[in-house]
């Protein structure tokens, strides 16, 4: 699950924990005390949103002071904006194959059809392709040849 508290944290643009937890993982692997492998992001999809919006979506630069601006930036964001227009944003600004960004985009790409209103929850053809679209978030050039 890319954001399990999305929906539901009570802070805007963040969930402290996810943050701390990253701060530490990211602490003990330049002490050399952990693999850098096992440091992970924490970012909830406000952060994500703003990574790509103002760093390109690079992690190349990954310091604690870009990382407390991810923090502020998406605290603004959520302020101004719901977290259905967060979601769209993010939805349409995600590479989800190398040679598209948003989620529409990637679905005509990958599927050969640009209507996603086709997409029926009673149709085993739709939900396998809707996973497929899920799983591609996490690594999205793995699973796809363009």
């Amino acid at each position: 699950m890319e954001d399990s508290t999305f929906y539901t944290r009570k802070t805007k643009g963040y969930e402290i924990k996810d943050v701390a937890k990253a701060v530490i993982l990211s602490l003990e692997s330049k002490l050399h005390l952990i693999p850098a492998h096992q440091v992970r992001g924490g970012s909830s999809i406000d952060q994500q949103l703003i990574k790509t919006l103002v760093f390109g979506g690079s992690n190349a630069e990954m310091t604690m002071s870009r990382k407390i601006i991810e923090v502020l930036d998406s605290h603004s964001l959520a302020t101004r904006y719901s977290r259905n227009e967060i979601l769209q944003a993010y939805l349409d600004s995600i590479r989800l194959t190398s040679e598209t960004i948003g989620v529409r985009a990637a679905y005509s790409d990958l599927f050969g059809d640009s209507d996603m209103t086709k997409l029926n929850a009673s149709s085993s053809e739709s939900i396998a392709r809707t996973a497929f679209m899920a799983g591609l978030g996490q690594a999205p050039t793995q699973y796809t040849t363009n």
